[in-house]
């Protein structure tokens, strides 16, 4: 993953055998470590606080969603865990305001306060999703965004998928409206500060 301002990079990685654990490192220029994040053993998915002063993570062996601070004078900081149940997600993004952490999963979106770690709000999906690459939310979390991709068809050395992007509402899961789909695209998602436009990024235009 990139570091917001693109100067940095962070791996993650997981436990082989009972050996060695390949923690979530942040790399500076020159391919510098910079920064070990302890505490998560198998990392599978993550997001940066817009400023970069958080890591937000969560790891699959332990079912824990967690959260570092990033800061250049610490090798090694332990987690802060956040509360209530977490579940699988696929994907994590960080409210524009920077007041809450969206967690994605198969059967439901939850919402976290970055503050004190506390569940907000989990709605069930009402509609089955299809691989989700990306995710946005408002900073009211009345709105949730989900950039998904579908394969249509697979050889041994291409696929034909789409991208599309879902319109949820915040409070029930319901789909509001589906942006047709973007041939051979994976739709990367971003909301505004105040709530009120979106940007897409993909091949092509949804429509």
């Amino acid at each position: 993953m990139i570091y917001p301002n693109g100067a940095r990079i962070t791996t993650a990685g997981f436990l082989i055998g009972i050996a060695i654990l390949l923690s979530s490192c942040l790399f500076g220029p020159g391919g510098q470590s910079v920064q070990t994040f302890k505490g998560a053993r198998w990392v599978s998915t993550m997001a940066f606080s817009a400023d970069g002063e958080q890591l937000i993570a969560f790891d699959q062996k332990s079912s824990a969603l967690a959260a570092w601070p990033v800061r250049s004078d610490a090798r090694q900081i332990v987690p802060k865990l956040f509360k209530g149940k977490v579940g699988s997600p696929r994907f994590l993004a960080i409210s524009p305001d920077e007041s809450a952490v969206v967690a994605v999963s198969e059967k439901e979106v939850s919402r976290w306060n970055i503050e004190d770690r506390e569940l907000i709000s989990t709605i069930k999906l009402v509609t089955k999703l299809e691989s989700v690459k990306s995710v946005a939310s408002t900073p009211d979390g009345l709105t949730v965004l989900l950039g998904t991709t579908k394969v249509l068809a697979r050889t041994k050395d291409f696929a034909v998928r789409y991208g599309r992007v879902e319109v949820l509402d915040g409070r029930s899961g319901v789909s509001q409206h589906v942006f047709k789909p973007s041939w051979s695209s994976e739709p990367k998602l971003a909301v505004s500060p105040d709530g009120r436009l979106a940007v897409v990024g993909a091949n092509e235009p949804l429509r």
